[in-house]
């Protein structure tokens, strides 16, 4: 009996497929469940993809753009496979591939599949993911982009607010995996969620559940929801729980753990939690800091040192991404202050109407969504440090407000009367010139001098080459960590590309770059070819650099390599840099058809981000016959 694929906007079609679970067929006084199917391909070595399949919308699998589905994995091609939904009915087709397209273990052309069908696509599985509409949520499954994105967020929220989260690791038993449908078992886990949850597929048998605002009872309330002792009616899960502060030291650090309790659950005992982490590394984003100096930087952590004694409050200037907050952690553990957790925030993140009540807390009533009093920053980081990232974007009132706190260590919580005395040490940091803001009118000139005790300013990576190399690795060792992969070591090859690539992203686009590097590297060690185009394309545009004794070293150690060369560049830096991003950009947009949220994808780089630097230089045009394209540099 066919089934309606349902939906509105989403689809109207109908679709062959076999019945769902008892527990939807036998309602015989009902109709057909309405369905809506997405596509889920899963690598071994790398994140999940989901997306939803649309009736005259294919979907292609491969390892390289154009497909829409990009994974890496062993065997699959460039343009592996298009999956379609034609006349209610799924279909699959091999765009010839090197080593073939599999269904339930068959080699196949073109075939049709059911909902519990398995596509092998060299080492990638592909199901069908399949939700009664009339049951599931408008995002039931979140694509493993969006589902970082939503942790990035509640890890941001949390250093603002000082409240946790918990992520879950839910496995399906095997008995059930290898029965039911997957969108079945999927739509079981998420009736038994709070709406505000948020899941994706890590495997084929295992999703990851987002908790936002929950500590550890709340953990363990939703996970006794979902695997009670004593069973439920339908499929039976197994649950690993870690909650930050608790288990891990960032968002991103909480999968190894809780992937890791998941699997150690049982029918006897279905949920585990994570082991504590030690006391020391509790606080978000807290823990030992390794600081690798090099010939350049290293004279600012010898500086750094001698003002993390004092109560001072300290500037931050570098480039985004260039370490501001790796070094403000270093000053606040070589602190008197480093036994209580230091307090981050974006200022730039913080709506202009909410700067105030956020750092310093507002009482019941104080203004209409002021349902109950709230404490501020600044109660949260009493005795401790509080790190202002991007304090030039605080408005007018918050400047002036901060003054007053800095000057007589007392603030007024937002609709309150009595002044709170506080001690609080802050470091703030921005990418601006703060000096010539204050000139223009733009920050206020009493502000600036009573924060700049000292600035510290911090080299780009790009002006620190000397210290690459033990930046990768550390990068290596932190993603082994975190995605349970086995240690690379990096080849002297790569390392010379490293070396040579100006890094615009500073240090996070080095993390990033390790980070991909690891996935798709098939052996031991990363080669030249593990590193993306555009890191490759920059040792034919460097100058040759001098030979170094070594690399830069970590904290503790005497430099042991002279700095960059001091010959002059062929262009200045910022043209350099200009041509860069062009020429990148430029690429990836054709590469992607000229679909922006594909091209930022491939660039590793936020869609807001990329259509600004679009705008900035000029290639949002559309380019004439007569018009040249750019070199490409891509393979």
């Amino acid at each position: 009996m066919p089934m309606d694929v349902g939906g509105d906007a989403r689809a109207q079609s109908e679709i062959s497929t076999e019945r769902l679970p008892d527990d939807h067929a036998d309602r015989k006084d009902r109709r057909p469940p309405r369905l809506v199917l997405s596509l889920l391909a899963y690598a071994p070595q790398g994140p999940s993809k989901c997306e939803q399949l649309l009736p005259g919308k294919s979907l292609v699998v491969g390892r390289a753009s154009p497909s829409d589905l990009v994974l890496q994995g062993a065997g699959l091609s460039r343009t592996h496979a298009r999956f379609s939904l034609e006349g209610g009915r799924i279909y699959v087709e091999d765009l010839g591939s090197t080593n073939g397209t599999h269904v339930d273990g068959a080699r196949a052309g073109r075939a049709e599949i059911q909902i519990s069908s398995e596509v092998r696509l060299g080492e990638v599985e592909v199901r069908v993911l399949a939700h009664p509409l009339d049951s599931a949520p408008e995002h039931p499954v979140d694509t493993d982009a969006t589902f970082r994105e939503r942790l990035h967020d509640e890890e941001t929220r949390a250093r603002l607010v000082g409240r946790p989260f918990a992520l879950l690791a839910v496995r399906v038993s095997p008995e059930v995996a290898a029965e039911l449908p997957l969108g079945a078992w999927v739509s079981h886990l998420r009736e038994r969620l709070r709406p505000v949850d948020r899941i994706t597929l890590d495997t084929p048998d295992t999703a990851l559940v987002l908790l936002p605002e929950a500590n550890l009872d709340d953990a363990r309330k939703v996970a006794g929801a979902i695997a009670p002792p004593g069973g439920r009616p339908g499929p039976r899960f197994l649950v690993g729980i870690a909650v930050c502060r608790e288990h891990a030291t960032s968002a991103e650090a909480l999968r190894t753990p809780a992937r890791d309790a998941a699997k150690r659950a049982s029918a006897a005992h279905p949920v585990q939690e994570a082991p504590a982490a030690p006391r020391s590394a509790r606080p978000l984003g807290g823990g030992s800091v390794t600081m690798i100096q090099g010939h350049a930087f290293a004279p600012v952590v010898e500086r750094a040192k001698l003002f993390a004694r004092a109560r001072s409050s300290l500037i931050l200037r570098g480039e985004t991404g260039s370490g501001k907050e790796l070094l403000a952690q270093f000053i606040h553990e070589n602190s008197p202050r480093k036994d209580r957790a230091m307090i981050c925030v974006n200022c730039g993140a913080i709506p202009e109407g909410l700067q105030e009540s956020t750092f310093f807390g507002h009482e019941k009533g104080a203004f209409t969504s002021a349902e109950k009093k709230q404490d501020g920053l600044f109660q949260a980081a009493s005795g401790s440090t509080l790190f202002l990232d991007e304090v030039a974007e605080l408005s007018p009132a918050a400047q002036a407000a901060l003054l007053r706190v800095l000057e007589s260590n007392t603030f007024t919580p937002v609709g309150a009367t009595q002044a709170m005395k506080v001690d609080v040490r802050v470091i703030a940091a921005t990418h601006r010139d703060l000096h010539a803001l204050a000139r223009e009118g733009r920050f206020r000139e009493d502000l600036l001098y009573r924060l700049d005790i000292e600035t510290l300013e911090i080299p780009p990576l790009r002006e620190r080459v000397d210290e690459i190399g033990n930046h990768a690795r550390l990068s290596l060792e932190k993603v082994s960590q975190d995605n349970g992969l086995p240690l690379k070591a990096l080849s002297g090859e790569a390392l010379a590309l490293l070396r040579a690539y100006p890094w615009p992203g500073n240090m996070r686009e080095l993390r990033n770059e390790m980070e991909h590097a690891a996935i798709v590297a098939r052996g031991d060690t990363i080669l030249p070819e593990d590193l993306r185009p555009r890191v490759r394309a920059a040792r034919r545009e460097a100058p040759p650099a001098p030979p170094s004794s070594g690399e830069g070293t970590r904290e503790g150690t005497p430099p042991t390599v002279p700095g960059m060369p001091s010959q002059p560049s062929r262009l200045p830096l910022r043209e350099t840099l200009r041509r860069t991003e062009e020429r990148e950009i430029t690429e990836a947009m054709k590469e992607a058809g000229g679909n922006r949220a594909r091209a930022a994808e491939a660039l590793s780089t936020p869609l807001r981000t990329l259509s600004r630097k679009v705008k900035e230089l000029g290639l949002d045009r559309t380019p004439t016959d007569d018009e040249p394209s750019p070199p490409s540099s891509r393979g």
